[in-house]
């Protein structure tokens, strides 16, 4: 058995750190770059990875700008979590969630929808708890290799 397995979790953290993510997720929603950056650690060593290959930002200050350019061209954006996510987990002052968030979103007055796959660390800091890193990717098509799974 894992150490996971074995670690006792505290339900009313996993809801404070669920609630950051959502705030984020609810940014995006609103095109509100102060609301999205606001759950956001403002640290050197904060590292954000977007589904781009450019999208790596180290330190909070790198972020500012491209999140800012990003709620300027998305339209009407709608994020939903996969069936029975996200997973949340905290232990101690560290907590993790993870999940496929649906996009729905338009660009240039064209609809996409983008799947990505989303991952977030959270810590608590002065008692309040910050993003303080998020990797979002978008699985590939075709297998990389041929291992036997579908």
């Amino acid at each position: 058995m894992s150490d996971y397995g074995m670690l006792q979790s505290d339900a009313a953290a996993e809801a404070d750190v669920l609630a950051v993510v959502e705030r984020f997720r609810r940014g995006w929603e609103h095109l509100s770059a102060e609301e999205v950056l606001g759950t956001v650690a403002r640290k050197d060593d904060m590292v954000m990875y977007g589904t781009d290959l450019a999208e790596r930002w180290v330190g909070f200050d790198t972020m500012v700008e491209p999140t800012q350019a990003m709620v300027a061209v998305f339209e009407h954006p709608v994020y939903t979590w996969g069936a029975g996510e996200p997973l949340v987990w905290v232990r101690g002052d560290a907590g993790w969630v993870c999940g496929d968030l649906k996009i729905d979103y338009g660009l240039g007055g064209k609809p996409f929808t983008t799947i990505m796959r989303s991952t977030f660390v959270v810590a608590r800091e002065d008692g309040e708890w910050k993003i303080a890193h998020a990797h979002f990717s978008v699985g590939q098509v075709e297998p990389v290799a041929d291992y036997g799974a579908s």
